[in-house]
């Protein structure tokens, strides 16, 4: 499949009801995996989301098998037409979709809603993907997405987009099952050897929030589907293997591996280094290789409010209600069982959360916990929140149970608020990171991409070329190393192989992060020359024109 299919539409959604938003918007709307920091719209993704979440098409789910392979069944209701028909997605190599009106050359908005049924079958395995759709849902009623909904509409439809194109499982190339799949026109698929059928939930699981939160409760970890079963073993080999010298799973550094091994010994963990050197990757494959923990992510943001912190009272229908912010679900769920706090971005946390935070990490022992007429048992210690409107709301949880790690860009570039000193002193174990050395960073783009040998070698040299230009005070930015993949990623896709042609990639990619803009806006062309003759005068690519 062309995944381009995904994005061929490029004006305003107006017939679908979202003159606010064009299908070649983008924006910081990213799923967890994404990792570029930036997202496209996907207006087929978007439309299947509307749709599932307004409860305009999702009928009955089934998981059946057909040839001894998984096979995921939606019954949907035609708009136009009012009648019931069935989109099916079938496991295996490769994998195919059988869609009304699909074909090689044409994708429709059904492939998105066999994806969100799929992921619905496994919530254990799509946390974050059901995590922002609850969220949309919970917010539009499942009645009418409106403009103030757009950052979460299009955060759901990326994470749709990850789990299409790579289900649970790693990033990369040899996990991608949209480059394979076959797409076919639903008249083609055959009920020869289809057997057995299950429907592990309600059509409501998709527009009505609470019966999600419900089903997701209920679920625990379990997954009732044969794709689902089919899939976990898959990730189990080639995800969970034990902590290797050089690291864990597909990252590269060391750095995880001390993660993991601080974690395991009770540090509070901070990470430091400049931005897109892996340090929220490190912390998703600490949390995969400790499965029993779930991991609960708050991200830094200017404007953050107490509801996406500790949480807050807010409205809901004719009275004021308690709403957990994602501190208090980490803590709940560490009472008992083991969870992972990671709190990403944390020099772009505001003071007030700040303050909250220097007093949630001092620990308490047991008996002063008793003092303080908590009701908790046992000698500790403890992490203790305190609600600030209302100091008889109270979080508490052993410490043992809440690993917490943190990660920090600091200097002039990134950091909103400096680190302040008694946060910093919270945090028992610091691990830098940096950009890898040139070959390991070569190594790590051919492999995420797929770029031959000469073009990977080209792309870190101007990517270590703009570091050193950036420090010396000479450029705005720099080409870091989530930006080199990304780059590199779309030289795969556009086939780029000449010097001019995969320069038109950089345009596309960071420019203006690195060269920066003029005063009217456009990017600086000064820089971004220096960088192509870098490119050209090492002599590794054609110089080409463009594709």
């Amino acid at each position: 499949m062309d995944i381009g299919l995904l994005f061929r539409k490029r004006h305003a959604l107006a017939d679908e009801g979202l003159p606010w938003l064009r299908g070649d918007e983008r924006g910081s709307w990213c799923a967890r995996r994404n990792l570029t920091g930036e997202a496209g719209v996907s207006a087929i993704l978007i439309r299947a989301v509307q749709a599932a979440a307004q409860h305009h098409a999702i009928g009955e789910v089934r998981f059946a098998t057909k040839d001894g392979r998984p096979l995921t069944i939606v019954s949907s209701t035609s708009r136009s037409t009012g009648k019931t028909i069935e989109s099916y997605l079938q496991a295996g190599t490769p994998w195919a979709a059988y869609l009304p009106n699909g074909n090689e050359d044409r994708v429709t908005y059904y492939l998105g809603l066999l994806v969100l049924a799929e992921a619905m079958a496994a919530p254990s395995a799509y946390v974050d993907l059901l995590e922002a759709y609850e969220e949309l849902i919970a917010a539009t009623k499942g009645g009418v997405i409106l403009e103030m909904h757009k950052d979460l509409l299009c955060r759901v439809a990326d994470e749709v987009y990850y789990a299409a194109r790579y289900q649970d499982l790693p990033v990369d190339s040899v996990h991608d099952r949209l480059s394979d799949l076959q797409i076919h026109d639903l008249a083609a698929f055959s009920t020869a050897g289809l057997s057995g059928g299950v429907t592990p939930y309600a059509p409501p699981v998709f527009y009505d929030a609470p019966q999600l939160r419900a089903y997701r409760s209920d679920a625990g970890l379990s997954s009732a589907t044969p794709a689902a079963r089919s899939r976990k073993a898959l990730h189990r080999s080639t995800v969970r293997s034990a902590p290797t010298p050089n690291g864990l799973g597909r990252f590269v550094g060391r750095q995880a591996q001390l993660i993991h091994d601080g974690l395991r010994r009770g540090k509070t963990v901070l990470l430091a280094g400049p931005t897109g050197t892996g340090k929220t990757l490190a912390v998703e494959e600490v949390a995969q290789q400790m499965s029993e923990a779930r991991l609960v992510r708050i991200e830094g943001k200017e404007g953050m409010l107490d509801v996406d912190f500790l949480g807050n009272i807010v409205p809901r229908e004719d009275q004021r209600v308690w709403q957990d912010g994602p501190l208090a679900e980490a803590i709940q769920s560490a009472q008992c069982d083991p969870a992972i706090l990671f709190l990403d971005e944390i020099s772009r946390f505001p003071r007030e959360q700040i303050n909250l935070l220097i007093g949630f990490l001092n620990r308490k022992s047991g008996d002063l916990c008793r003092q303080e007429n908590l009701d908790l048992e046992g000698d500790g210690p403890f992490y203790v929140a305190r609600v600030p409107q209302d100091n008889s709301k109270v979080f508490a949880c052993p410490c043992e149970h809440l690993l917490i790690v943190a990660a920090a860009n600091f200097g002039k570039d990134y950091a909103v608020y400096p680190l302040d000193p008694a946060l910093r002193r919270r945090f028992t174990m610091v691990v830098e990171f940096d950009y890898p050395g040139k070959d390991a960073e070569i190594d790590l783009l051919a492999r995420s991409t797929s770029l031959d040998r000469a073009l990977a070698e080209a792309l870190v040299a101007v990517a270590i070329e703009s570091r050193r230009v950036h420090e010396n005070g000479d450029l705005p930015g720099q080409i870091d190393t989530a930006s080199l993949i990304e780059w590199g990623r779309k030289c795969t896709e556009f086939e780029a192989h000449t010097a001019a042609q995969v320069m038109d990639m950089a345009a596309l990619t960071w420019a203006d992060l690195v060269c920066g803009r003029t005063h009217d806006g456009r990017v600086n062309q000064g820089h971004f020359a220096a960088l192509r003759d870098h490119l050209e005068a090492l002599g590794k690519l054609p110089k080409g024109g463009a594709p």
